[in-house]
């Protein structure tokens, strides 16, 4: 088994004792009895016994995705639903792309969503949680010309005139942000709406690689069997924390600061910081 297989399984077995610890305490009697939270200070007390969050539901297997039955699943699910239990809420998924999650989350027509990165855009009608998790992004290119673009960093990339795919509304941190407002070089990148679809353009011949989440990416190509024709480079880039995203109209900022009690419970679970904080993951 190869090194980054090996790393993947064993970030598999680690979410498996994650999820199992993580369903224990969600049924324990302290996670049962918490208040409702109200979405702000002049809430009544009818509005905070039905706290019901719209989230918007964007898929990221094995984080977040719809099982056979058509129910949410994954590891996100599993953090989402703690912590908003604990809130005292309950949630209404929302299928949408990621596109959608941010137009909807501005205009007020979702609650929230998750792995959102704060930035002065989105800050302007949204408001965000404390971070539970920092993205990672790698460069995937396909397996014949990995040795071609097998470089030490981004700029090499940069340098050599290497057409990159990003998925539109990501923010990828410093490195991708430099690429894209440099002026001489920014037509090298293009966007696609889905994460997915930057593998059908690599294979079209429109991009020679593209970015994404090892995790998540590594169980889209298992899926459609493309683990030995599509890999990574050695280039990692770090991106910014990834926090829970609330739309500004109907979310307070005590409701904020609420929402923050109820995740730093579940943030000190050892199980928790495992999964999460690892920078494996």
């Amino acid at each position: 088994m190869g090194v980054g297989l090996k790393s993947l399984a064993v970030r598999t077995v680690k979410n498996l004792i994650y999820v199992y610890i993580l369903s224990i305490w969600q049924n324990s009697p302290v996670a049962l009895a918490q208040p409702s939270l109200d979405r702000s200070a002049g809430s009544n007390t009818a509005a905070q016994s039905e706290c019901i969050l719209k989230y918007g539901f964007t898929e990221w297997k094995p984080l977040q995705y719809l099982n056979s039955q058509g129910k949410p699943v994954g590891l996100q699910v599993n953090l989402i639903e703690a912590v908003v239990k604990k809130a005292g809420c309950k949630i209404k998924y929302i299928p949408v792309t990621w596109d959608e999650n941010m137009r909807k989350i501005a205009t007020g027509e979702l609650d929230f969503t998750a792995n959102a990165t704060p930035s002065k855009k989105r800050e302007s009608y949204a408001r965000f949680s404390a971070p539970y998790r920092k993205d990672e992004f790698a460069v995937f290119v396909k397996q014949e010309l990995k040795e071609k673009f097998n470089t030490s960093s981004i700029q090499d990339l940069v340098n050599s005139n290497f057409r990159l795919g990003l998925t539109r509304q990501y923010i990828y941190g410093e490195e991708i942000q430099r690429w894209q407002n440099h002026p001489m070089k920014k037509y090298l990148l293009s966007y696609s709406t889905r994460a997915e679809d930057n593998i059908d353009r690599l294979f079209n011949g429109d991009i020679d690689g593209f970015l994404e989440d090892p995790f998540v990416i590594s169980y889209k190509l298992r899926s459609r069997d493309l683990m030995k024709k599509v890999v990574p480079l050695s280039i990692r880039t770090f991106g910014r924390e990834a926090c829970f995203m609330f739309n500004k109209q109907n979310f307070s900022k005590n409701f904020i600061e609420r929402f923050n009690q109820a995740l730093e419970q579940i943030k000190s679970d050892p199980a928790y910081q495992t999964i999460w904080l690892s920078s494996q993951y």
